[in-house]
């Protein structure tokens, strides 16, 4: 029994637009051998497509807000398989603003810090001065603690 791989049987993704941003996305994704109906995944996250185009093959999907990492992007497609993984989407994490923005020097005060790519999926730590504040509330774009 013999096979051989082909690169001209493989899906390739050569670059994601934008290439960094925040909150949820529309990503336009340039490569070849898309296959009818292919589908892309950033990092573990869906990114639902919206379109596609051939010459040059082009996807464009929605992504919903990831937190704030590095993520490779990756085609699949039943014909073909999956894509490289080398060309990646960066989700951006900032913070920024935080109420109030000053409070006694023993706690107790409820902040609440807003920004994008805070992660939903797995507690953050926040630490002011030396302490960790004891979360009350995460979303994708704020913190209460």
């Amino acid at each position: 029994v013999s096979y051989t791989y082909s690169t001209a049987s493989t899906p390739t993704v050569t670059s994601v637009t934008p290439p960094t941003g925040t909150g949820a996305q529309s990503l336009s994704i340039l490569g070849s051998n898309f296959g009818a109906a292919p589908t892309v995944s950033v990092g573990e996250t869906d990114c639902s497509v919206t379109g596609t185009t051939s010459s040059p093959d082009t996807i464009s999907c929605d992504l919903p807000a990831v937190p704030g990492g590095v993520y490779a992007v990756v085609v699949s497609t039943s014909e073909y398989g999956l894509s490289n993984n080398d060309v990646t989407y960066t989700s951006e994490l900032t913070a920024s603003s935080i109420a109030p923005t000053s409070g006694s020097f023993g706690g107790g005060t409820l902040l609440t810090i807003t920004g994008q790519g805070f992660d939903t999926n797995v507690d953050p730590t926040v630490t002011v001065c030396t302490d960790k504040c004891k979360l009350q509330s995460v979303s994708d774009t704020e913190i209460t603690c």
